[in-house]
């Protein structure tokens, strides 16, 4: 899973700091995750904005 650590290698860490490595990975993968999320749901929100009663529901 590489998240824009280029050039670093948990490989010679300890098993625990890896284990910590990885966590800490997966958590800043899912903060950009809910902040896009959080942008896509305006942008869905604009559309029915515009679109009235046209449109579906978000």
């Amino acid at each position: 899973m590489n998240v824009g650590f280029s050039g670093f290698s948990p490989s010679n860490l300890p098993h625990s700091n890896q284990e910590s490595l990885e966590n800490l990975k997966i958590r800043m993968i899912i903060e950009k995750l809910k902040i896009r999320e959080k942008q896509v749901i305006a942008h869905e929100m604009a559309h029915k904005a515009v679109g009235g009663r046209y449109t579906g529901s978000v």
